[in-house]
């Protein structure tokens, strides 16, 4: 297996806190690089390069610079469909980039999500497939320091889903038309198994094993605007305490949480 990464990674101008963005990004980067099979390559996608690219002297990670507008704002407010479309973009620009490296199969990892460290290797063990769909992840509340274990993490994070190459396309250019082309743009990551709906022979698969976590409430996720009144913003704080378990050694080395705090 030689996996392709798709990393799409908000603008500078449109992120609540650009800090919080590119520490969430690097974390995520760092369970990247925190993979026991090295056989993958990544492209973060983006109209900023965040600093601390500067020191990754790893030739799996690419930047790529997109050369499109960033959204624009009406009375300071983002709609959900124009930072939507610009995920979609950079989704699409990601594919571009990952063309020439020839992958097997494709991911597409939000900036701000964490793999585990056999992640690829635990793929590998699976082939062949042509789709598969992961179901066993965590939620982290960071700012707790605990987690709460799920066995349907693909209902609520975007990073659940593989795909063979072969049913894929790897556009020229950047265009917003191209979303119709590919899963990840095209339906809500929930639904992206309809992309298949008039291909009976793909091979479809379900796995089990925890290997995501999804990142909550890291100040910078569209989801946060749910939380809209004091009852769900009390009830959204108490759930990791009454149903988590605080952060250990082993998740911190699973997930490349110790790497990231070192570098």
């Amino acid at each position: 297996m030689f996996l392709g990464v798709v990393v799409p990674l908000k603008a500078k101008s449109v992120s609540r806190s650009w800090k919080v963005t590119c520490r969430s990004l690097k974390a995520t980067i760092s369970s990247l690089q925190n993979q026991s099979d090295v056989d993958f390559v990544v492209v973060v996608a983006g109209h900023d390069k965040p600093n601390f690219f500067n020191s990754i002297n790893d030739d799996r990670i690419i930047f790529k610079d997109v050369d499109f507008h960033e959204p624009t704002q009406k009375k300071g407010i983002y709609s959900p469909q124009v930072l939507i479309n610009d995920k979609n973009l950079k989704i699409i620009a990601g594919m571009k980039g990952l063309a020439k490296y020839q992958p097997e199969y494709v991911f597409q990892l939000d900036s701000d999500d964490l793999i585990h460290s056999d992640f690829v290797a635990v793929l590998r063990q699976h082939e062949p497939f042509d789709f598969m769909t992961l179901d066993g992840g965590y939620f982290l509340y960071k700012y707790c320091n605990r987690y709460i274990t799920t066995s349907n993490i693909n209902q609520y994070c975007g990073s659940t889903v593989i795909i063979s190459s072969r049913y894929l396309f790897f556009p020229e250019s950047v265009e917003l038309e191209s979303k119709y082309l590919l899963p990840w743009t095209r339906y809500r990551h929930m639904s992206i198994y309809k992309f298949f709906d008039d291909t009976p022979e793909v091979r479809f698969a379900r796995m089990s094993d925890k290997l995501i976590v999804y990142v909550v409430g890291s100040g910078d996720n569209l989801s946060d605007r749910w939380r809209d009144n004091l009852v769900k913003k009390i009830k959204w704080w108490l759930k990791p305490y009454l149903l988590g378990r605080r952060v250990g050694e082993k998740f911190s080395r699973d997930f490349g949480l110790n790497r990231s705090l070192k570098n």
